[in-house]
């Protein structure tokens, strides 16, 4: 028998019909495989959690108590379409009403003093895992599946960075070789909430984003195990998001590099930084359709694949242009707008520079007031908030001459704002009205990938 690991997001884990379709995955699985199984939190369930915390920062405790109602509820409905109304009010009462109620103690408390720690909120933040852990395991067992629900601080052990922790993969390892390489050898499936660890102190930690893909590929490495399977909406990495284009092309394979290039440009595809622990063991990963599971989905591989792979529109974009005429045969200012945006905390994401100008785009949610006060204080400061980042993506193609030519005759009626090609020489971005990013998603698309292919 082989192992495998596998991971069911938070699409999947959206209802009790979809974590139902997850149960049969598993089932269906575990005849000829060990099998150990990985779990986001009900989908959005996350960002709810986040939207407390910053009422409970906001001290505004009304609010907290009907938005959290309301996921108690939706909690609470989910269990009762996965199994009998009697174990439903069972498993509710000694499972997961005590979390519930933990949970409301803990964001009250925060409410009446205003402020959060780091700490505090890494522990609101796993109560989504936590909680749809719990839901997985009883779904798996209705469906007929030997299963043991296993806290995730039991064995993804970290330092105390409490909302981006690192994890220590000794201890870690050893960990899951003695709690579940066990339950594995009888045949038992362990169920685990993602993103979740533990320090050295015994409090919960996160492992940031793409938390719960990175649970998986940690696991995976610890058990040595035979591949990973990440569960989601789609049918694999395509070229395109397929709600903005018809038949995106699906790739079969996709080369880690380039699909790094597609998280960090906006895609919501697996982030490359949560597999890097299976990829070092050389185990292979597979991105695959819960809703379809007939699909081959994308295989991830180490290899490198030249040609275009796809392209990423993100809105998410802020343009500042800076002019300083010192800049002529000057030293440093680049160096000081750098400076400015690290203090703030502000990651850049395109630049481009002239003899006197810096241009470059930031996440909008990075653009503050005092961001711009202290920019303004070394440069004239342009704002263009109206934009969208257009990322065409591939291996080696901003050295083709023939890729640049296409894409700069099919764009000729469009404002662009800048232009830049990734040190990787993988990525061709253009900054665009945010309004026709859409339409020149489409056009680009038509126009370098005018035959898609699966």
């Amino acid at each position: 028998m082989v192992t495998i690991v596998m991971k069911f997001g938070g699409s999947s884990m959206g209802s009790s019909d979809s974590i139902r379709q997850c149960a049969k995955i598993v089932f269906r699985a575990k005849a000829k495989n060990r099998l150990f199984v990985v779990v986001s939190a009900l989908g959005g369930v996350t960002d709810e959690l986040i939207r407390l915390i910053d009422l409970a920062r906001s001290q505004k405790p009304k609010l907290i108590a009907s938005r959290l109602n309301a996921i108690e509820r939706r909690h609470k409905e989910v269990l009762g379409g996965l199994v009998s109304s009697a174990h439903a009010a069972r498993v509710w009462e000694e499972e997961c009403a005590p979390l519930f109620k933990k949970l409301r103690y803990i964001l009250t408390g925060i409410s009446f003093v205003g402020e959060v720690a780091e700490k505090s909120y890494a522990l609101i933040c796993s109560f989504g895992e936590r909680i749809s852990s719990i839901l997985m395991f009883h779904a798996l067992v209705a469906a007929g599946v030997r299963a043991e629900h296993v806290l995730a601080q039991r064995l993804i052990r970290t330092d105390s960075n409490y909302k981006d922790a690192t994890v220590d993969y000794k201890k870690t390892r050893g960990y899951v070789k003695r709690i579940a390489a066990p339950l594995l050898a009888k045949g038992i499936v362990p169920v685990i909430g993602g993103f979740i660890g533990k320090d050295t102190s015994g409090d919960i930690t996160l492992l940031g984003r793409g938390g719960s893909d990175y649970t998986a590929s940690i696991v995976a490495a610890s058990l040595d195990a035979d591949s990973v399977e990440i569960w989601t909406d789609v049918d694999g990495i395509m070229s395109a998001d397929p709600r903005l284009i018809e038949k995106p092309a699906l790739w079969k394979e996709i080369d880690i590099q380039v699909m790094a290039e597609m998280a960090y440009s906006g895609a919501k595809v697996l982030h490359p930084k949560t597999i890097v622990p299976a990829i070092q063991k050389h185990i292979p990963i597979y991105i695959k359709n819960t809703f379809r599971p007939e699909t081959k989905g994308t295989k991830v591989v180490e290899s490198v694949t030249p040609g275009l792979r796809g392209i990423v529109v993100d809105a998410n974009q802020v343009l500042l242009h800076l002019t300083n005429a010192s800049m002529l045969e000057g030293v440093g200012f680049i160096h000081g707008v750098s400076e400015i945006c690290a203090r703030h905390g502000v990651p850049i994401d395109v630049c481009a520079t002239s003899e006197v100008s810096f241009t470059i785009s930031i996440r909008k949610e990075d653009y503050t007031p005092k961001l711009y006060k202290d920019l303004s204080k070394i440069a004239g400061l342009e704002v263009y908030e109206a934009v969208a980042k257009v990322c065409v993506i591939g291996r080696g193609i901003a050295r083709n001459a023939n890729i640049l030519a296409k894409i700069a005759a099919a764009l000729k009626e469009y404002q662009l704002y800048a232009v830049s090609c990734g040190a990787s020489f993988n990525n061709i971005t253009l900054i665009v009205e945010r309004a026709r990013a859409n339409d020149i998603l489409r056009l680009l698309h038509n126009t370098l990938f005018p035959n898609p292919k699966s």
